[in-house]
């Protein structure tokens, strides 16, 4: 039998390894099974206990293992994962573009608020690293650290995600006529000229 050389886990480690593993569902999953070989491993030290805990093969745990040895956040990286935040994508961009989270606590507020799917920090860590965010100059985390909209204290850019809804579900190919649906939609906003509109609403037109 082939001899297990200890992974030598800290507690911190584990502690990690085993927050993950609870927090399995469809989202992570894929993300899950590594981990759970990993805390197995550390835990048993025996191959056969790992397969009958895990039902994974004796050749994909020493794979794992392997890479664990040599990246310890190998399960979250070059892999198809598909989350159920994906759709709302652009949804989340112009939401932190139009108004700014400087943490990650403050990013799964609003996610939650914008899409309605209650998300782990660790869910969200994730789901902003992969999909580039960053802080950008202003120390507020934007896709690409693009900087946020200068916002004014005014109708327009207090219902600027309102408006752009309106948009989404109003299109034209023209900007001169989705302006002029907007200010007629919107009287309030009539105030502000037409390159103030479409400064704000760059996203929607």
């Amino acid at each position: 039998m082939r001899k297990l050389e200890p992974l030598n886990l800290t507690e911190k480690e584990r502690e990690r390894l085993s927050n993950i593993i609870n927090s399995v569902n469809d989202d992570n999953i894929l993300v899950v099974i590594p981990c759970e070989i990993i805390y197995y491993y550390d835990l048993y030290m025996d191959i056969n206990e790992i397969i009958e805990e895990t039902g994974i093969s004796r050749k994909t745990i020493f794979n794992y293992v392997k890479k664990y040895r040599k990246n310890k956040n190998f399960m979250f990286e070059n892999r198809k994962n598909h989350s159920n935040l994906d759709k709302y994508k652009e949804v989340i961009r112009r939401s932190f573009k139009n108004n700014p989270v400087s943490s990650y606590r403050k990013a799964q507020s609003r996610i939650k608020e914008v899409t309605g799917i209650d998300k782990s920090l660790t869910q969200v860590y994730y789901f902003l690293k992969r999909n580039n965010y960053k802080k950008n100059e202003e120390g507020y985390y934007t896709r690409n650290g693009e900087p946020n909209i200068k916002r004014k204290d005014t109708y327009l850019y207090q219902h600027i995600e309102e408006i752009g809804k309106y948009i989404e579900q109003n299109p034209s190919d023209n900007k001169k006529v989705m302006i002029n649906r907007v200010k007629n939609k919107f009287p309030e906003i009539k105030k502000e000229n037409d390159d103030e509109i479409e400064y704000a609403l760059h996203d929607y037109l």
